[in-house]
């Protein structure tokens, strides 16, 4: 009797059993039968309600053409998974179409397409009366009087102030790197001794003591400074009022000019200048007394930047 040996439905022969085999070994053959069906099915514990037609239409792993809808459980939670129509509708939403343009109006430059980066420039010569015509700026936006020929001409201008009744010297910080012009105000300023005055600019690094080249003198005598920017009193009974006026010719240098008048009617007339070259950009100003041991009495030194 031929008996196949075989452990799935594929191993098995349908020639067999052959009509000359004997009924005896019929148990054999459907032993065989049955364990090569269990063995190809090995998960099935229950009944297969799908037909031929549906399992042979199953999507394979490696991909294939789906003819209807895929609903998703819901949206994807990791970079790998499918997404829902409703989570891309969602994504995409406010995103503005790549095609749309930004178009540069007269005197601007650099519009065109969103498919890439775009920097709206003033093109040379781009703003010209036509884009300043009437009822284009109007009161609400600059109130009146707010802006005036004079306030145009004129600089930006800040002052500080400082009593100079007390100590040996005040600073003045924190001095804007913009400014290009500062004069330094004396009000009645006098010293307890028979010491001058001098102006001592400096820059991140500290107030510069070195370096000057300054000289003054008043209506009896003058005199020459490398520390500061000299400012000649010569007397304890003098208070000066005037101003020394510093200019940012280029660079780190400044050049002073003094120009005032004493209490004393014998030496009534200060006048004086300088200049110095600092290691770094100027940012503060000190008004000391040159001996440091003369100690301000009256008056006040109030200084303009711009």
């Amino acid at each position: 009797m031929a008996l196949e040996t075989g452990s799935f439905i594929s191993d098995l022969n349908s020639s067999n059993p052959q009509s000359t085999d004997s009924v005896s070994q019929a148990d054999d053959h459907i032993r065989l039968i049955k364990s090569t069906v269990k063995a190809t099915f090995p998960n099935v514990t229950g009944a297969v309600t799908k037909t031929h037609s549906q399992i042979n239409d199953l999507l394979e792993k490696a991909g294939g053409t789906m003819t209807g809808a895929l609903t998703l459980s819901g949206a994807p939670s990791s970079n790998l998974h499918a997404a829902t129509k409703a989570y891309v509708d969602t994504a995409d939403a406010g995103k503005v179409d790549t095609t749309r343009t930004i178009t540069a109006g007269t005197g601007l430059s650099g519009g065109g397409t969103l498919a890439a980066d775009r920097t709206i420039s003033v093109a040379s010569g781009g703003i010209g009366t036509t884009q300043l015509a009437d009822g284009g700026v109007s009161t609400a936006k600059i109130a009146d009087g707010a802006v005036t020929a004079l306030k145009l001409a004129e600089p930006l201008t800040i002052a500080v102030a400082q009593a100079t009744t007390s100590g040996t010297s005040k600073d003045f910080n924190d001095i804007p790197s913009w400014v290009s012009r500062i004069t330094v105000v004396f009000n009645n300023v006098s010293l307890n001794s028979t010491g001058d005055i001098a102006v001592q600019i400096g820059d991140s690094g500290g107030i510069e003591n070195t370096g000057y080249t300054s000289s003054c003198t008043n209506s009896f005598s003058g005199s020459t400074l490398s520390s500061g920017f000299l400012v000649k009193m010569s007397n304890v009974d003098f208070a000066i009022s005037g101003s020394m006026t510093l200019h940012n010719i280029s660079g780190n240098i400044w050049v002073a000019s003094v120009a005032g008048c004493t209490t004393n009617a014998t030496y009534a007339a200060v006048v004086g200048g300088g200049r110095k070259e600092l290691t770094a950009t100027l940012d503060r100003l000190r008004v000391l007394s040159v001996d440091g041991t003369g100690t301000f009495d009256s008056g006040s030194v109030t200084i303009f930047y711009e």
